[in-house]
């Protein structure tokens, strides 16, 4: 080794270097074998807390947690992780505009709300973005996937239910609409009549 220490970096390269957020979503690809892997997790862990309560030997003990890493590796094996990656406030915007809400979705929406106040039950929301929205942004937010935004909306039609859209859908809004707030502010001993003598 040298010994040379890598020069620090500048708050400046550190902000300029700063990714965008992101957020996995797994989502269930094969809900046929993801039943049967589950089962045998819970029979590998159960093996595996039965070994550990009687002191088992540790090549006992081994093997059993070998067995639940592989049950735990047949139950990823039924879901996709999609790595959603925020786009920038501007593209946000333009998309938001390119995808407004339609007149047929204002109407429905209107008809839910009449009839929800009616029940005595809260109103749902007015819709803010077109069906077409979704897979332009996925499009976006998902570029390694490889699917285009014609692509996407197939898949949302065709391979989703219903929860499993809404639960997209706030995982993309999640990624590139929540709030942030910065970790508290710790102020040294002293500090603070530094700061006072500089606003006064």
């Amino acid at each position: 080794m040298s010994g040379k220490k890598s020069p620090q970096r500048s708050q400046r390269e550190r902000l300029l270097g700063r990714q965008r957020p992101t957020l996995p979503y797994r989502l269930l690809v094969d809900p046929d074998g993801v039943a049967d892997a589950r089962v045998e997790l819970a029979a590998a862990q159960a093996e595996l807390r039965q070994a550990k309560m009687r002191k088992a030997a540790a090549s006992t003990v081994r093997a059993a947690e070998a067995k639940v890493r592989r049950a735990e590796a047949k139950v990823d094996a039924c879901y996709e992780t999609i790595m959603l990656r925020a786009v920038s406030p501007v593209r946000m915007e333009q998309l938001a505009a390119e995808h407004p809400a339609t007149e047929e979705q204002m109407a429905a929406a209107r008809v839910e709300r009449e009839q929800a106040v009616q029940r005595g039950e809260e109103p749902m929301p007015w819709p803010v973005y077109a069906d077409s929205f979704w897979p332009a942004l996925l499009a976006e937010c998902a570029p390694e996937v490889g699917m285009t935004a014609e692509e996407w909306a197939e898949f949302l039609a065709e391979n989703l239910s219903s929860g499993e859209l809404r639960g997209l859908r706030l995982a993309l809004l999640n990624v590139n609409e929540r709030e942030r707030v910065a970790d508290p502010l710790v102020i040294p001993k002293g500090s603070s009549q530094i700061i006072s003598s500089v606003w006064s």
